[in-house]
């Protein structure tokens, strides 16, 4: 599914008013997530944000364009996925940022970078493929 269908998908089941999907990407013409915040940071320098991200996407991250970077960019929110637990606080991006970890509830207050938390959530069994289906 493209991209516009993705975010049109997340807004039409979106119930939460403090969150609203977008794609900067497609905004502001960056395609990896380093050049997207390095971006949002320029014309927003005084706007503190959190990059949040699928525990899937963690256990690839060291793939990333510049990953060990981003970290230093912003603190990193890692929200639970069915099946990723031990996957992602064993992965190589956790291992390497593991003395920065720190509490949900502590990451606001955290002065310095780099700073992330895993947000253990209870993952919603339904697969996002299948909610996207019974919307359309």
């Amino acid at each position: 599914m493209n991209l516009n269908k993705r975010l049109s998908s997340a807004c039409s089941i979106n119930n939460n008013y403090k969150i609203k999907p977008q794609a900067l990407e497609l905004k502001i013409g960056t395609t990896f997530t380093y050049d997207t915040i390095k971006k949002i940071h320029s014309i927003m320098p005084r706007v503190n944000f959190y990059w949040i991200m699928g525990a899937d996407n963690l256990c690839d991250m060291h793939n990333w364009y510049n990953w060990k970077k981003i970290f230093y960019m912003c603190p990193v929110i890692i929200v639970n996925r069915k099946g990723f637990l031990y996957k992602t606080l064993h992965s190589r991006v956790s291992s390497n940022f593991r003395n920065n970890r720190c509490n949900i509830r502590q990451i606001k207050n955290k002065k310095s970078l780099p700073a992330w938390s895993f947000f253990n959530i209870r993952p919603d069994l339904n697969s996002s493929t299948n909610l996207r289906q019974n919307i359309g």
